[in-house]
């Protein structure tokens, strides 16, 4: 009876083993087939030979700004009104 438990594990245990290795391989072609979409997700315009029309709706991200702050001041020269002649 005991010799006829262990047999039916050893078999159930086989079948289960079986079953995880099928399980594993199914998971690292999962794994290989979304690394691959994300490459391919990753890709624009800017870092490949895609045409800019395979961008899709969404913009680029703005380029950056100069960080410098405003003076407050009108550009340019002098003003007709303070203009006088060149000191010197």
């Amino acid at each position: 009876m005991l010799a006829a438990l262990v047999m039916s594990l050893r078999g159930d245990l086989a079948v289960a083993l079986d079953e995880l290795a099928r399980v594993r391989d199914e998971l690292a072609g999962a794994r290989e087939r979304i690394a691959e979409l994300e490459e391919r997700l990753a890709k624009t315009s800017r870092n490949s030979g895609k045409p800019p029309s395979s961008n899709g709706l969404g913009k680029p991200p703005p380029k950056p700004r100069s960080l410098r702050k405003k003076s407050g001041r009108k550009p340019g020269g002098r003003t007709a009104m303070r203009a006088g002649p060149w000191p010197g």
